[in-house]
């Protein structure tokens, strides 16, 4: 059994089920250019953690 296969598949699905709550959330409160910029510099930098792992 890999730990860590089970662990990213848990932390994929919580991030994957949160994406809607916390855009609901930010669409409200938010511009919508200050909105994607920050999801694409927020996922842009989680994309160059993981390839840097």
């Amino acid at each position: 059994m890999d730990w860590r296969a089970i662990g990213l598949g848990v932390l994929f699905a919580a991030m994957w089920s949160s994406a809607f709550t916390s855009a609901r959330m930010i669409v409200t409160d938010a511009p919508p250019f200050l909105a994607l910029s920050l999801r694409f510099l927020l996922s842009g930098a989680l994309a160059l953690a993981v390839g840097a792992a």
